[in-house]
């Protein structure tokens, strides 16, 4: 993985290269789904509603148990498409690495994969994470790009943080969901 720093009069431009795998797909799919957007907090809620219905209607009532039902089995999918589209990727590679790289530019990212290109606007990014291997920035429905710490030596780590949180407006956030807290992140806490 190669990067560069071009700064020049008021243009600034960062390349990057990441090289995904099955794994590096995983890790995303959990911090994105523990991104909590507007869109999956309306849908947990909506779920809580129906299981709170149904508690409301009874639950030895047949009404009561298809509410309590429904909000149970919809609460879990509010992350299966995030981990779909990551298993379907992972499969796709057959263990391989796919290499993306990505420019980021005063005033979009643009990302090739192939041939493939796309030009992604800061406006369109909704949630910054990041933990101790790297970046993660989340774009669209289930749009992600990762950036590693260690692909950012010559520039510097915090360099790229400032960058990024200024052409977005939004911060860098450690990853982390009370619907989805389990032993890992609790011990996560507490290491430095």
């Amino acid at each position: 993985m190669q990067e560069s720093l071009d700064m020049g009069m008021n243009h600034q431009k960062i390349d990057i290269g990441t090289a995904y795998d099955a794994a590096l797909l995983g890790r995303i799919a959990k911090v994105q789904g523990n991104a909590r957007t507007v869109h999956n907090l309306v849908y947990s809620a909506v779920c809580v509603l129906l299981v709170v219905l149904g508690l409301q209607a009874g639950y030895e009532t047949a009404r009561g148990i298809i509410l309590i039902a429904s909000g149970c089995i919809l609460l879990p999918l509010s992350n299966y498409s995030v981990r779909r589209k990551a298993r379907d990727e992972a499969e796709e590679l057959g263990g391989k690495r796919k290499l993306a790289r990505y420019q980021f530019e005063d005033q979009k990212i643009i990302a090739s994969i192939g041939q493939s290109r796309e030009e992604i606007q800061y406006d369109q990014i909704h949630s910054l994470k990041e933990d101790d291997k790297g970046y993660y920035l989340f774009y669209g429905r289930t749009g992600a790009i990762y950036v590693s710490r260690q692909s950012l030596k010559n520039i510097g780590s915090e360099n790229f943080k400032v960058l990024v949180e200024e052409w977005t407006g939004r911060k860098f956030k450690k990853p982390g969901s009370v619907l989805t807290f389990n032993i890992h992140d609790l011990i996560s806490l507490f290491r430095k």
